[in-house]
């Protein structure tokens, strides 16, 4: 198990020596329940000192990834039973690049579910001067010459005010895991949803629906937005199944 681990780049020692061992951890090579390797065996295989080891260990332990022991014995948790949304970014992009598309799909159907409840609260609850920011957030949108590289950052801060206006902290903060998800690479994820990039008038509209109140509308035009996205989204995850079973194919043919 030990022999498996590699060792980290020294420019972020810290930082590295953490992604080592949750990749280790979330992949299932250190399996929940195990006791992990001793300090000494830990800080050889991956080649860093021991307050470094020690460092990234507490950042596990904050990660509930693993339980310290009174007396410094370290168990590997269950991270389906104790992790976050801060791990989706890790387990749908792992340590060696490959990406669980099946963990893409959860993302997707927590945002289609997420964003119009957001969006209704955002109608019942938000404040005059959200709902004047979402409007004039919307008109930048509607803006058909901007390059789609450069109607990126409107859409997040369109997302970001509505679910902000939703008042509910819960789907603030995971808001913020899925926007490191799904905008982790945004040059490739922004041909993706093209569509939902370019539907500036139902922005504008979903703003307006807001605005007035009309939540039931919101839901309505919510829906149809990360609908455009999704399915822009699950096309290229067709597609990269496919490729990969022609590349499976070809390799034991």
């Amino acid at each position: 198990m030990v022999t498996e681990l590699t060792t980290v780049n020294r420019t972020s020692v810290v930082d590295s020596a953490y992604e080592v061992l949750q990749a280790q951890i979330l992949n299932g090579t250190l399996k929940a329940g195990a006791k992990l390797p001793t300090e000494g065996e830990l800080t050889k295989a991956l080649g860093v000192s021991r307050s470094t080891l020690r460092e990234a260990l507490n950042r596990l332990a904050s990660a509930r990834l693993i339980h310290i022991q009174h007396g410094g014995s370290k168990t590997v948790l269950d991270y389906r039973q104790h992790g976050g949304l801060e791990l989706l970014s890790a387990l749908i992009s792992s340590h060696d690049g490959q990406v669980n598309v099946n963990l893409v799909r959860s993302a997707l159907e927590m945002r289609d579910c997420i964003a119009p409840d957001a969006a209704s609260l955002a109608a019942k609850r938000r404040t005059n001067e959200q709902a004047k920011q979402l409007i004039s957030v919307a008109n930048k949108l509607c803006d058909n010459q901007l390059p789609l590289a450069d109607l990126v950052g409107p859409t997040m801060d369109f997302w970001r005010l509505t679910v902000a206006a939703s008042h509910n902290i819960a789907y603030q903060l995971a808001y913020n895991s899925l926007m490191v998800t799904e905008m982790g690479d945004v040059s490739v994820m922004r041909q993706t949803i093209e569509a939902e990039l370019r539907a500036g008038e139902l922005y504008l509209d979903l703003a307006k629906a807001i605005h007035r109140r009309h939540y039931k509308k919101a839901i309505e035009l919510s829906t149809q937005l990360v609908k455009l996205g999704s399915d822009g989204i699950n096309a290229a995850i067709e597609l990269y199944l496919k490729m990969q079973s022609l590349s499976e194919t070809g390799a034991t043919s």
